[in-house]
């Protein structure tokens, strides 16, 4: 009955559920990703927290040569867009740069970015549906066992699913923000750095566009200009893009 009791002052008070919904997603995936780290990396076990995930070695190289030395991105061509997206490995490279080679703090971090992916879903669906819609959907979200999965090992998407979920959210939300272009133009820069991380998503601002246009009829003061929107949003992201260009121009 008080568990009860609790739970419905939780959801009840926004602010707190909001709070609660951060912790138990961060709790889930870091623990997750602790007990991974425990039994891969223990000396009786030969396999390594690298090979919780198929791609986990290659992603662990480019973060450890992208450490050592930054100048590896515009040699190697290993790395480039135009044969590996380098986005996951920039990623574990800045994190092995300042905090050493720790897969408990590769751990930290991605647990973070996957409670922060929650409370993008809570605030998406809260805008678009209502309140109790938002609730249900952030607690699938968050209980999501392949996602738990994918947060606490050396998985691409931990960081992809992040920047897209972060570009919507920022889309959406802009209506109710002081400075929308600003938010217009992060979001931009958020999709075009989930390109460099996964390119499959390189289709998407075609969509973006078509709902910018649609919401232009609906009334909407940030998008009643949809060329202009999509122009700082564009903006964004073709400074990822350009740059991605040239880097893979060096490596010709």
């Amino acid at each position: 009955a008080r568990l009860v009791g609790f739970m419905n002052g939780v959801h009840l008070n926004k602010r707190k559920f909001i709070f609660f919904l951060f912790v138990i997603s961060f709790m889930f995936r870091f623990a997750f990703s602790v007990n991974v780290i425990l039994k891969t990396e223990s000396a009786v076990s030969k396999l390594g927290y690298t090979s919780a995930s198929d791609d986990g070695p290659t992603y662990d190289a480019q973060g450890k040569m992208l450490a050592n030395d930054i100048g590896t991105l515009f040699r190697n061509g290993m790395i480039t867009p135009s044969s590996w997206e380098p986005g996951y490995g920039i990623f574990l490279g800045v994190i092995y740069k300042i905090f050493g080679h720790n897969y408990f703090v590769v751990g930290f971090f991605q647990a973070i970015l996957g409670a922060l992916l929650v409370l993008f879903c809570f605030d998406i669906a809260r805008r678009v549906f209502d309140y109790k819609t938002a609730i249900i959907s952030s607690y699938l979200i968050a209980l999501n066992q392949n996602l738990i999965f994918i947060f606490g090992t050396l998985h691409v998407e931990a960081v992809y699913i992040f920047l897209i979920y972060l570009s919507l959210w920022l889309l959406i939300s802009a209506v109710d923000i002081r400075r929308p272009w600003v938010a217009l133009f992060i979001a931009g820069l958020s999709l075009g750095f989930a390109v460099i991380t996964r390119g499959v998503i390189i289709l998407f601002p075609v969509f973006i566009l078509l709902w910018m246009l649609g919401k232009s009829f609906g009334g909407s003061k940030v998008y009643s200009n949809p060329s202009k929107a999509f122009g700082i949003f564009s903006l964004g992201l073709m400074i990822i893009m350009i740059t991605m260009c040239y880097i893979n121009y060096l490596n010709v």
